[in-house]
């Protein structure tokens, strides 16, 4: 990691901060991934977006703000009735993700505002970190932003992820993930669209390791920029 100098002089130089921001749905592995890569960078503070809705949902009644209440492959059906043209499913599905991830990434914006504030480096990871929300941060900050995106390359192997996790602990959510696989597997296909249309790295989850392998190169190479 390359260091920068503070402006005082004679003050001991500072590391640069690192943000790692990892995107994904549910069962690409982001959590576990997060905790690993927290241990091999020496990264003490990791930011899930689930705990920053949490925090919203107790602060902002749902009459207020719906889909924040409900999950992000459900947040379609709180949205009110289209107007003129019918959108399909899948673009009902977005809509309803992107309404319940943009409140979500302002508070994730503020959280990193006061990490880069104070120098110290983070993982936000979560199914809301949308592909281009690293171009939102403040451009004068002098840290190392690296935006990842996890994917699942295959649906029966996510399906099998969402039943393995039912197996080895009974587990609502695993059910209802199952239930709703197809918009999981609709929602990651816009995901992986806008991390190309943003120049963001997708990092298929077939193998934790490589995976792991894969974005600590994808660090090393953005510190060394």
């Amino acid at each position: 990691m390359h260091t920068v100098m503070s402006e005082e002089p004679g003050a001991t130089p500072r590391p640069r901060p690192l943000i790692l921001l990892i995107g994904g749905m549910a069962g690409s592995g982001k959590s576990s991934i997060a905790t690993e890569l927290a241990h091999r960078l020496g990264i003490v503070r990791i930011q899930p977006t689930d705990m920053l809705r949490e925090v919203m949902r107790m602060m902002i009644a749902e009459p207020l703000l719906p889909p924040l209440h409900t999950s992000s492959f459900l947040a379609w059906q709180s949205l009110p009735g289209p107007h003129g043209e019918t959108p399909t499913l899948e673009h009902r599905l977005v809509d309803g993700y992107r309404a319940q991830s943009e409140p979500v990434m302002a508070g994730c914006r503020a959280v990193l505002d006061r990490a880069l504030k104070e120098r110290v480096s983070m993982i936000v990871e979560g199914v809301h970190v949308l592909p281009g929300f690293h171009r939102r941060l403040p451009a004068e900050a002098d840290a190392t932003v690296v935006p990842v995106v996890l994917a699942v390359p295959d649906r029966e192997q996510l399906r099998a992820r969402f039943r393995g996790r039912g197996e080895t602990a009974p587990d609502r959510r695993a059910r209802r993930y199952l239930e709703h696989l197809e918009a999981i597997w609709q929602i990651q296909r816009y995901l992986l669209a806008e991390a190309a249309r943003h120049g963001v790295p997708v990092v298929e989850n077939d193998d934790w390791e490589a995976a792991v392998a894969r974005i600590l190169a994808l660090v090393e190479a953005a510190q060394a920029r």
